[in-house]
């Protein structure tokens, strides 16, 4: 999934009946730009404002649908923002994987490749003795793209390559007898 650390999220303050008001993922808002507006249960009405002049970058919630207190109802992100791609995988295909790597990035909306590399490999592992460490683990490998992406994508799923060529140069370079 593309990520942006810079990403802010406009949660709604009320539970009740939304009205958006942006029309599209992709649109930019002015910062105090109206984004939806929420009826509660009791009839008050309040409304959710753009925090910053950014690019919403998820599509709109349904009209007239409910949702809690504390619901995303946007992501705003700066057009300018930085943004990684985040891989999920099991804990087993991170073998092999190494920080600088090569990594293709494709974007399901059809966004020519975008080459990055590497960053970070975290492993997450839940703490309980009632969970299977193999059921629920797994890493996350962020990656730094070579070209900005469109502040627009952030959220949208990617099919990522990793290219594992280091393997070769481990197998074929030379061994010490001490490694053996």
């Amino acid at each position: 999934v593309v990520v942006s650390p810079e990403v802010q999220f406009a949660r709604a303050p009320i539970s009740g009946t939304i009205t958006p008001q942006t029309s599209a993922k992709g649109k930019r808002v002015a910062e105090k730009e109206l984004i939806a507006v929420i009826e509660s249960p009791t009839g008050a009405f309040k409304q959710v404002e753009s925090t910053c002049d950014c690019l919403v970058a998820n599509e709109p919630l349904q009209n007239g649908s409910f949702i809690a207190r504390g619901t995303i109802i946007a992501r705003l992100v700066p057009p300018t923002a930085r943004t990684q791609v985040e891989v999920h995988l099991p804990l087993e295909r991170l073998d092999g994987i190494e920080i600088n790597q090569r990594v293709r990035v494709d974007l399901y909306s059809g966004l020519p490749s975008i080459w990055g590399t590497v960053d970070r490999i975290d492993r997450h592992t839940p703490i309980g003795s009632s969970v299977s460490v193999s059921d629920t683990s797994y890493g996350v490998v962020m990656v730094n793209l070579d070209t900005p992406m469109p502040a627009e994508a952030v959220g949208e799923p990617a099919a990522v390559q990793i290219h594992r060529l280091n393997w070769l140069s481990r197998w074929a370079g030379p061994k010490s007898a001490s490694s053996i």
